[in-house]
């Protein structure tokens, strides 16, 4: 469910460390070659704690029941917002050491953050945690590849639902193989009987 064209969307940070591991544990996710998206639905209380932490624009009043104001007086001018819808989004960002060196983390941090900045507000499902991971592929990607892969990502993503993430496949070489010693010693009594 994206926001409707008369909502207002408010992007802040996610910052708590258990916030980001929420949003991993729920395994909403979809990779591209720029970038990885992670997604998380929004719990009452999660949303409550949002709100409180929130910096929301001026005139506005966030409410996570039904997303509407109570008819709030912008700070402005003197006419009343009426009932604006807004609804809360929070995004992560996390790039690890496997990009690069700090000078090439840094700038995949940046380059993701102008993604978000452009695409996010037109995209995204209202009270939803979203985690982006930079990639090798980050640093280097032109720029609107990587607003593609982010449209894309967020469009895959919205239609998951929770924990549907394909599992990881077993790692190669499966179980541990016999030894021609533990071959013998399990089928030398059946071998004889046989013989």
């Amino acid at each position: 469910m994206r926001a409707a064209a008369d909502t207002s969307v408010v992007v802040n940070r996610l910052k708590r460390r258990r916030d980001f591991l929420r949003v991993a544990a729920e395994r909403r996710k979809w990779a591209v070659p720029g970038l990885i998206v992670q997604a998380a639905a929004m719990s009452d209380r999660e949303k409550k704690e949002a709100m409180r932490h929130s910096s929301c624009l001026p005139g506005f009043s966030l409410s996570p029941e039904n997303s509407v104001t109570e008819g709030a007086e912008s700070d402005h001018t003197d006419t009343p917002l009426g009932t604006t819808k807004v609804s809360l989004v929070r995004v992560g960002f996390t790039v690890s050491k496997k990009v690069g060196n700090a000078v090439a983390r840094n700038r995949a941090r940046r380059r993701l953050r102008a993604v978000v900045d452009r695409v996010m507000a037109e995209h995204v499902e209202p009270w939803t945690d979203y985690v982006i991971i930079g990639r090798g592929a980050t640093v280097d990607r032109p720029f609107d590849l990587l607003v593609a892969d982010l449209k894309t990502t967020l469009a895959r993503v919205a239609k998951m639902a929770p924990g549907s993430a394909a599992l990881a496949p077993p790692r190669k070489g499966g179980r541990k193989k016999q030894t021609r010693t533990e071959k013998a010693a399990a089928s030398g009594p059946n071998k004889a009987a046989t013989q």
